[in-house]
């Protein structure tokens, strides 16, 4: 009986349309990965910056 029962609530709306599924054409998407290893990239040269000009002599 609780089988039958899950699969009408499976029927309901809480499954995505067809046509509310965004279509992937394929093509290679960087942009967010680009602004991502941009910032890490920034991010590093910023410590070293701070660690040459703020502690000069680290390790000693």
């Amino acid at each position: 009986m609780e089988y039958t029962t899950a699969m009408l609530i499976l029927q309901g709306s809480e499954m995505p349309h067809q046509e509310d599924i965004k279509e992937d054409d394929g093509s290679p998407k960087f942009g967010r990965l680009l602004i991502v290893l941009i910032f890490a990239v920034l991010v590093c040269v910023g410590l070293t910056w701070v660690m040459a000009t703020y502690f000069p002599n680290f390790p000693n």
